[in-house]
């Protein structure tokens, strides 16, 4: 995966977003900021466009999918996962979660994890999340603490 060719394409496509909006303070103001400031710095580099902003621009009335395609119908490269816990932690909750499940429920969810890896995506974490969520973990876990 090239970070650099996702990081370029997303900027491209808030530009173009911008443009669909008829200015970074428009498209800021309908994205829930005060302004387009932010607008500005992701688009300087100087704010990461991460996946929770893409799904909010992504919701906006008329940008469903907006960043997975552009106008030319061409693909976004893989999305770029990013997150502020470390993967072995990620892991630890994701098995304490594991261990509070059934049977099933650990299947369903080890052929969605074996579907998320082939496709990333935030449909199919979504449903993940749906089903660890139901899990008890301990209380030192980031999942419990996240719950809390």
């Amino acid at each position: 995966m090239d970070i650099d060719l996702t990081l370029e394409w997303r900027k491209n496509r808030l530009i173009a977003l911008v443009e669909k909006f008829g200015g970074r303070a428009e498209l800021g103001r309908a994205g829930g900021f005060r302004d387009g400031a932010y607008i500005r710095q992701m688009i300087d580099g100087e704010r990461p466009i991460t996946e929770k902003t893409v799904g909010k621009f992504e919701q906006l009335k008329g940008c469903s999918g907006w960043f997975a395609k552009n106008a030319a119908g061409e693909v976004a490269p893989t999305p770029i996962v990013q997150s502020s816990m470390p993967m072995s932690e990620a892991l630890d909750t994701l098995i304490y979660a594991c261990s509070g499940l059934g049977i099933e429920k650990r299947r369903n969810l080890a052929q969605m994890i074996g579907a998320l890896v082939l496709n990333p995506g935030p449909v199919i974490k979504d449903d993940i999340l749906e089903i660890i969520g139901t899990a008890a973990a301990p209380n030192d876990t980031p999942l419990a603490r996240k719950k809390a």
